[in-house]
């Protein structure tokens, strides 16, 4: 796959088939952290809290905003969020 490429205001995070890994690319209009905070949320580490502890933590307004939430105020339309990944095949070993 060659490197994708993102129309202007567009941000992508793909998979390259020929390189082996994820790709990232932003169009005009748009910043490189932007497309680096996307691509952080497919890939970092999630914190699993407890119910309690993420209550607790939502009530003393600890909870930083959502990677959709920062997205919006960076911009971007929610509408056109497209995220799309299919099942691997099971594996006859």
């Amino acid at each position: 796959m060659a490197q994708p490429r993102a129309r202007e205001g567009q941000i992508k995070v793909v998979y390259g088939v020929t390189s082996q890994d994820i790709m990232l690319c932003h169009g005009p209009g748009t910043q490189k952290a932007d497309v680096n905070l996307l691509l952080g949320a497919v890939m970092n580490s999630t914190l699993e809290a407890d119910f309690s502890t993420r209550y607790k933590l939502e009530c003393e307004k600890q909870m930083g905003l959502s990677v959709l939430e920062q997205l919006i105020a960076r911009g971007y339309d929610p509408r056109t969020l497209k995220i799309s990944i299919n099942k691997m095949e099971a594996s006859n070993d």
